[in-house]
């Protein structure tokens, strides 16, 4: 990514959400138009997931959460388990043990993402004794990077490796592009249905006891059977095709490599994005029937307030703090604490709120803020996350039906209403065959995950359909 995002300060995104605030008063006195607005709008929104983009790297844990010794993973394993951590350890953490710097790893892994596309394609495409180890890729640009990072260059210690997955880097840029998705909890599941054990939703009392002073006849303390439930995460598969001529050289494949990375980021953050605000298992919008739209994999935010009746009619009017308010109301005690809760709403209305004095936005926080991605504002101390796949094109129920296309939902969740499970990462194979008739081949990354909500029929996510968009 360009050095210049790296420098994104939160004074850069004050500077931009100012500036978008000064535009919305000249907007209300007729000054600038509100396609303008939009336009400031949606650059603080870059800045400020810019500036959340470089976030230290989280602590590495293993699939049940627990600290991974980094250390030992780096240089006690064999040289090939070595290689592997050296992709799919936090890059802060490697560089640290390794006594590298970020910009390092982050090249090897660059690197390594490049030679997975290109070897893929190439064996796809060769007819047989295709080793990639042979490409002037590998030769000139992997085997550098690689030897930067680990200071080898003997066979057995690194020379002889080639990347079979999709590094952690790759990974983390996709979950850099979640706004919504990236607010839960998220858990490795070792089966495609992992069950999770949960403590009941209902409190159990304990007993009132007295002092007891006979020496026959006590009465007993309260006996009581903690109760408990669980939760079932069912991993989903999402695709994302991309096709490449058969007239691609290895020159020309590497040329596009970044194209084709990006564009596999883009819409695998996508699809994975929409599926958590407008998914539903049995569709609810006219134009998500299709037996292969990513949003049948799961019941998102607005399915699930839905489900366990939390949606209020806001009345075709703008958006305003006190239709958040009433979000929270119904949401009973998981409203309780702001800090526990996230407004997720579109462009417009997040511009109408922008006259309320009673929202604070990030130019008003202090340097020593903590912001989510995508959060340009505040009300009432819970966030606004600005998604571009929160609706702004449903009817006055909050549905689309193709006729009525002016209104859209405001939605707060408790950020630990959902719980998100990943099977599979991201991992690439090649198509040859399918499409031959066409002279092309299919390059496809999938991944396997899951969205489930934690608390049952409680209302831990609440929602205003007809609220104006225009």
């Amino acid at each position: 990514m360009p050095v210049e995002e790296k420098e994104t300060t939160l004074e850069d995104v004050a500077g931009s959400v100012a500036a978008l605030t000064t535009a919305v008063t000249e907007m209300k006195e007729g000054l600038v138009d509100r396609e303008t607005v939009e336009q400031i709008a949606a650059e603080a929104v870059s800045k400020s997931r810019a500036h959340r983009g470089y976030t230290p790297d989280p602590v590495a844990v293993d699939g049940e959460g627990n600290p991974i010794d980094v250390e030992k993973e780096l240089l006690g394993a064999s040289p090939s388990q070595r290689f592997v951590s050296m992709l799919e350890l936090p890059a802060s953490d490697v560089a640290a043990v390794l006594r590298r710097d970020v910009e390092t790893i982050d090249h090897l892994r660059a690197r390594s993402d490049n030679l997975v596309l290109l070897n893929t394609i190439m064996r796809g495409q060769s007819e047989g004794g295709f080793d990639i180890r042979d490409s002037r890729y590998y030769k000139a640009q992997f085997l550098p990077a690689l030897q930067a990072a680990w200071d080898t260059q003997t066979a057995g210690e690194g020379q002889e490796f080639v990347p079979r997955q999709l590094s952690a880097s790759l990974i983390e840029r996709v979950n850099l592009q979640l706004r919504v998705l990236s607010l839960f909890p998220e858990v490795e599941m070792p089966t495609p249905t992992f069950d999770i054990p949960a403590r009941a939703l209902a409190r159990t009392r304990g007993g009132r006891h007295t002092e007891q002073t006979a020496d026959t006849g006590q009465t007993k303390i309260k006996k009581i059977t903690a109760a408990s439930r669980k939760l079932t995460l069912t991993a989903a598969k999402f695709a994302t095709e991309i096709l490449a001529s058969k007239e691609s050289s290895e020159d020309s494949i590497i040329a596009v490599l970044a194209f084709l990375q990006e564009e596999l980021e883009e819409f695998t953050a996508a699809d994975l994005e929409d599926a958590a605000i407008n998914g539903a298992k049995t569709p609810r919008d006219s134009d998500s029937e299709a037996e292969d739209d990513p949003r049948l994999n799961w019941d998102g935010l607005r399915k699930v307030a839905k489900a366990n009746s939390a949606e209020r009619d806001h009345g075709g009017g703008d958006l305003t703090v006190a239709g958040l308010r009433a979000n929270r109301k119904l949401m009973g005690k998981y409203g309780i604490d702001p800090g526990n809760l996230v407004h997720i709403i579109g462009m417009g209305p997040y511009i109408d709120l922008l006259s309320e004095e009673k929202v604070q936005t990030v130019d008003k926080y202090g340097a020593a803020a903590t912001i989510l991605t995508g959060e340009l504002a505040r009300a009432d101390g819970a966030p606004l996350i600005v998604s571009e796949y929160v609706r702004g094109d449903l009817n006055a129920t909050g549905v689309f039906d193709n006729t009525t296309k002016t209104r859209s939902v405001a939605i707060t969740t408790h950020r630990k209403a959902m719980l998100r499970g990943t099977r599979r990462a991201l991992t690439v194979q090649f198509l040859k065959e399918l499409y031959a008739e066409s002279d092309q081949d299919g390059v496809i990354v999938t991944t396997r995950q899951a969205l489930e909500k934690r608390y049952g029929t409680d209302k831990a996510v609440a929602l205003s359909y007809n609220v104006d968009a225009t």
